[in-house]
């Protein structure tokens, strides 16, 4: 057997690849996405521009949806708990990571699985490292947009002194909250009709977990109305549950006046239950088994503005209880508050009846007078519109009707100053 030996100064130099910034791993990864994705999540399936999956731990399923084509691919929304973000933020919690605490990680991953060396990433400032009095967070919430990009988080720290919140700008990497402040859970709010806005975080996820798609504005009921970003709710039918106290339900009014100028189809502000604590909200609620459904179609409410009929607005539930009471202008007929017509054949009395009421309502109050059978319930303004009958017609029968009233009632008018409750 022929010896041959290997000569490593003639040997060909071998090419090292270039270590690659971050952002070029990204777009690596994106170009190669449905490879990434069965590799990292082999239970998850492509329907067609999508990848499917059940979690962010790759079970199978099909809550959470992966975008394959367009602008950003990456991008990710899981359906069940209202979580998203691009394919970063994927990776990182898939690696059990912090997508911000843990990027350089994170990239490092990404370039391991392309066979890429990986130029560090500058250390990302932690967002702790300004409180690191206040110890490890209790609590943390992302805020993304639409399309599911993270744009905020909130911190929430106990300390000795209380719960403090601290918000963090994604983009500007700084403590502080965007300008303009986002609304939270955005993904799913793009694709919903109805909308819950309530006080926090924790309030939202409280409702989304009870299959509601509900918001909050960062901050809560400190939110500066007028620094929050409120276009994502055009459109959309609102329902604004504030928390049980003064502080709540006048925040509520104000947002209520936001959301409306935002272009929201309708606004209603729900009234919490008068038997509940000072402070219960939609997070309470939801400890405590509360009937959330039987509440919103039976609670007194106050609209701000109104979507027209909604046929969904009047099932059943609005039926419960015992029914209120009926009350009428007459006694026993007109009732008050609806549409009443009064028919019959001509030249038998229709005007003149009418007209009868409409004195006796504005004018009879010092006396019980009987008209259609009963005796008048409430006074006060009357409006007569004529299709037939000038002024000087209307003036003739009034007069028919009660000569002694019409100049007596004038006369004691002026005399005791008495408002005028009569417009014809």
């Amino acid at each position: 057997m022929e010896n041959k030996w290997l000569n490593f100064n003639t040997a060909v130099e071998q090419q090292v690849p270039e270590p690659l910034p971050a952002e070029d791993i990204k777009r690596r990864i994106q170009e190669r996405l449905v490879d990434y994705l069965m590799a990292l999540f082999p239970n998850g399936k492509r329907r067609g521009s999508k990848f499917v999956m059940g979690n962010v731990q790759g079970d199978k399923g099909k809550s959470l949806e992966v975008v394959l084509d367009g602008k950003e691919p990456g991008l990710w929304h899981d359906f069940e708990n209202g979580a998203g973000g691009d394919i970063v933020t994927l990776t990182a919690a898939d690696q059990g990571l912090d997508a911000q605490r843990d990027f350089p990680e994170v990239v490092r991953f990404m370039a391991d699985w392309l066979g890429m060396p990986v130029v560090s990433p500058p250390a990302v400032t932690s967002y702790q490292d300004d409180y690191e009095d206040l110890g490890p967070h209790t609590g943390k919430w992302d805020y993304h947009d639409g399309e599911g990009n993270l744009i905020a988080c909130v911190y929430r720290y106990d300390s000795p002194d209380g719960k403090e919140f601290r918000p963090w700008d994604v983009k500007a990497r700084k403590t502080r909250a965007p300008n303009p402040r986002p609304l939270y859970n955005q993904p799913a709010v793009k694709t919903a009709r109805e909308v819950w806005l309530v006080e926090g975080e924790k309030a939202a996820e409280a409702l989304i977990s009870q299959g509601f798609c509900a918001t909050t504005a960062m901050n809560g009921a400190k939110a500066p109305v007028e620094k929050t970003d409120w276009s994502p709710l055009k459109d959309k039918r609102v329902l604004i549950w504030p928390d049980h106290d003064e502080t709540g339900l006048a925040y509520a009014h104000h947002a209520a006046k936001a959301v409306d100028e935002a272009g929201a189809l309708s606004v209603v502000i729900l009234k919490p239950p008068s038997v509940k604590p000072e402070k219960w909200d939609a997070a309470d609620a939801v400890e405590e088994d509360f009937n959330i459904k039987e509440w919103q179609a039976t609670t007194d409410r106050k609209t701000i503005k109104k979507a027209g009929l909604q046929l969904s607005d009047w099932n059943a539930l609005r039926y419960q209880g015992k029914a209120p009471e009926q009350h009428f202008l007459a006694e026993g007929s007109f009732p008050m508050g609806v549409v009443s017509i009064l028919a019959a054949m001509g030249d038998t009395g229709k005007g003149m009846l009418t007209l009868k009421l409409a004195l006796e309502v504005a004018c009879g109050h010092e006396l019980l007078i009987e008209v259609l059978g009963g005796r008048i319930q409430q006074h006060g303004t009357v409006v007569v519109f004529t299709a037939e009958d000038d002024q000087a017609e209307v003036h003739r029968r009034l007069e028919k009707l009660s000569p002694a009233r019409m100049s007596g009632w004038i006369i004691r008018r002026e005399r005791r100053h008495l408002p005028d409750r009569w417009s014809g």
